[in-house]
């Protein structure tokens, strides 16, 4: 009984000490993954200073660490965002072209694989 009960507390603490350094590295990959598929889903469109949406991708720095959330968030930059909502979402007079959701859905079960990747790296599965 003893021993079971060490080995369920060595894998907690390396889960505590490890986990967040591979939660860091998987959130990193999922975004750039991510970011590529968002500029191969964006339709071109051209800005009037010459900016193309899909060369507008950002990536924020990780948020929530203080509270032990690791993320990042995956957008259009300043220059093309508040455009690029009309396009995606639509107006009365052009119909909504989803390209956000379709990447959404597109990556999900991609972003899972890596996720698990990681997650087993660090458990020794």
């Amino acid at each position: 009984m003893t021993e079971g009960y060490e080995n369920l507390e060595k894998n907690i603490a390396k889960l505590r000490t490890l986990m967040p350094k591979q939660a860091k590295k998987a959130v990193t990959e999922v975004t750039v993954r991510f970011s590529e598929k968002l500029a191969q889903n964006t339709p071109a469109t051209l800005e009037s200073d010459g900016t193309h949406a899909r060369d507008d991708i950002k990536n924020t720095p990780f948020r929530g660490q203080g509270i032990g959330v690791i993320e990042k968030d995956v957008g259009y930059g300043k220059k093309t965002g508040w455009r690029v909502h009309f396009a995606d979402k639509g107006t009365v007079y052009q119909s909504a072209q989803n390209f956000e959701q379709k990447t959404i859905n597109q990556m999900r079960p991609e972003a899972l694989q890596i996720y698990q990747k990681y997650c087993r790296e660090v458990l020794q599965l």
